[in-house]
């Protein structure tokens, strides 16, 4: 076999005159080994050269030469002065690549090396080689079932693709209708949004905690421009249970300004829990400013708990917010049971210190 040189940044690469190592120089030249993968995250030792440039594959001393060798039989060889250094690794694709390059066009060696994938956790690289076997097999069941194809009348259809003309979208393994499509991601645009703001909130209201008198004002500024119902959620968190009062009133403040439902749902929370009467007074202040039918559900659910004193807190709160339709409520938690723990004394048993 006759040796040929090209010139790669200005180093002299060596390879064997055959059409498939050739082939090989082209896909290293173009950084791809296959569609969407890059030579440069495979080989195992990195090669970094001091004018630039990294070469990657299986290094060797030979005769003042660094000589490299990829996986798939590429062979470079590099005066070692212009080697920089070099960084052994170690992946598993280099052991996929060496079993690609010995794996013969057969159904059984294509399943072979497809199932190996699968032990390795290669999965799109497993699906590639189930490919194969149907392009070697066009009846091979078990490649047609790994494809997720499903038979019908006689032939092997794409599931995906039937459900998808049937009207479903296949969302993390599941197929659902693009009408529950939509709303997950609708929901998963509000969670981003509401994510985003804890970070803001939490330094504003940490400036409020500080004496710094310029971000004081900062904080306080930024917290009352703040009419996103997103953000409900990251204000109750550090501000509707912070236990300064005047935090909480201005957290019932800037509730009143965001026009939402759950903004609503929140001063009821705020109405019936908070345990200074001027908060709760405040929040209810706030629902009687056109939001009852956001807040009376969950006030009309605290009248269940369990907790007396919120029960009770509850009646209060519902009793203003409320008209006449509210009235059964309130007779109900009237006539209601509610069961308490005490301790009694036993006749001749001592419960305490003689």
């Amino acid at each position: 076999m006759s040796l040929n040189y090209v010139t790669l940044h200005s180093f002299k690469v060596k390879w064997a005159q055959t059409t498939a190592t050739k082939f090989l120089v082209v896909l290293f030249l173009s950084g791809f080994l296959q569609p969407g993968l890059s030579v440069e995250n495979l080989f195992a030792d990195q090669v970094h050269f001091k004018q630039g440039g990294t070469f990657r594959g299986q290094y060797s001393d030979q005769a003042g030469l660094g000589v490299i060798e990829s996986p798939l039989g590429l062979i470079v060889s590099i005066d070692k002065p212009d080697i920089d250094k070099v960084i052994q690794t170690s992946t598993s694709q280099d052991e996929y690549l060496r079993r690609l390059r010995l794996a013969p066009p057969t159904v059984e060696a294509q399943w072979e090396l497809g199932e190996w994938c699968r032990e390795q956790g290669m999965t799109a690289k497993r699906l590639f080689h189930m490919q194969e076997i149907l392009n070697l097999d066009p009846d091979h069941e078990k490649a047609h079932l790994v494809l997720g194809h499903i038979k019908e009348k006689g032939a092997w259809i794409d599931r995906d693709k039937k459900m998808l003309d049937q009207g479903y979208v296949k969302h993390r393994g599941k197929y659902i209708t693009e009408e529950e499509y939509e709303l997950i991601k609708e929901a998963d645009i509000a969670d981003a949004q509401e994510r985003a703001w804890y970070p803001k909130i939490r330094l504003w209201v940490n400036w409020l905690n500080g004496t710094n008198q310029n971000r004081f004002l900062e904080g306080q500024q930024q917290l009352s421009k703040i009419n996103d119902p997103s953000a409900v959620r990251p204000l109750s968190k550090y501000l509707g249970r912070h236990k300064n009062i005047d935090f909480r009133i201005s957290y019932v403040e800037i509730l009143g300004k965001i026009s939402d439902r759950v903004a609503g749902e929140y001063l009821a929370h705020q109405a019936v829990l908070d345990d200074e009467v001027r908060v709760r007074h405040y929040a209810i202040e706030k629902i009687l400013q056109g939001r009852q039918q956001e807040a009376m559900p969950f006030v009309i659910n605290y009248l269940r708990n369990d907790s007396n004193y919120i029960i009770r807190k509850a009646a209060v709160a519902l009793s203003k917010i409320g008209g006449p339709e509210v009235v059964p409520f309130l007779i109900d938690v009237l006539v209601t049971n509610h069961q308490y723990l005490v301790q009694v004394p036993i006749p001749g048993i001592s419960t305490g210190s003689p």
